[in-house]
């Protein structure tokens, strides 16, 4: 046999063959192993899903079968007391106390009178300027102070009055001295712009020894 022809396999079958991977199936096994993983995580989230369902449907029932509360509200009883009732327990303690009314004020004397009020009341009733038209002038001097009243009209002013205006015609005059009370009556005719002056004398009053 010539040394550079090869030689052929051994034929015997008694003689050990190595054994060869098979390189070429082996990333099948790996794509069936990773879908056998595939299926089996599937298969464990839905059975963790039908446990997640399984426990609301069971949530759900149990809230279905216990009964809503509502707030009751306060019946009517007409046996009750009402509020405003005598039977009925005040909140305010001080409404037991009785209220005490106010004393009565005391009378009011007609007579008696005082110097304010008849200041007030000539102030109200003195009759106001008259017009230059039908104005005149009234100057009235007494030994003693007095009231002077000009057709029932005080004048606000005791006397002296100098250069009073008064409204021309006829007026009636009464001079009231404020120490005695003694009085006098005249009437005096007045024109347009005329200017009449009086003096009257009062009997003083008695003097204290």
């Amino acid at each position: 046999m010539r040394s550079d022809m090869a030689e052929p396999a051994p034929s015997d079958r008694h003689l050990p063959v190595h054994q060869r991977f098979d390189t070429v199936e082996t990333p099948s096994m790996d794509a069936v192993n990773a879908g056998t993983r595939r299926k089996r995580l599937l298969f464990i989230a839905g059975g963790i899903a039908l446990v997640g369902l399984f426990m609301f449907a069971v949530a759900a029932w149990r809230l279905g079968l216990e009964p809503v509360h509502e707030p009751e509200l306060p019946r009517y009883d007409p046996n009750a007391p009402a509020a405003n009732s005598p039977s009925a327990s005040p909140t305010n303690p001080s409404a037991l106390k009785p209220i005490t009314p106010p004393p009565p004020a005391p009378p009011i004397d007609p007579g008696a009178r005082d110097v304010e009020d008849e200041d007030a009341e000539g102030d109200t009733a003195e009759p106001g300027v008259p017009p230059k038209n039908q104005r005149a002038f009234l100057t009235l001097r007494t030994n003693l102070p007095a009231n002077v009243f000009i057709d029932g009209a005080r004048v606000r002013r005791a006397t002296p009055l100098v250069n009073y205006p008064v409204r021309v015609g006829t007026r009636d005059i009464r001079v009231v001295a404020i120490a005695t009370g003694e009085q006098k009556d005249f009437q005096l005719r007045f024109s347009r712009g005329q200017h009449q002056k009086l003096e009257e004398q009062f009997q003083p009053p008695p003097t204290r020894r």
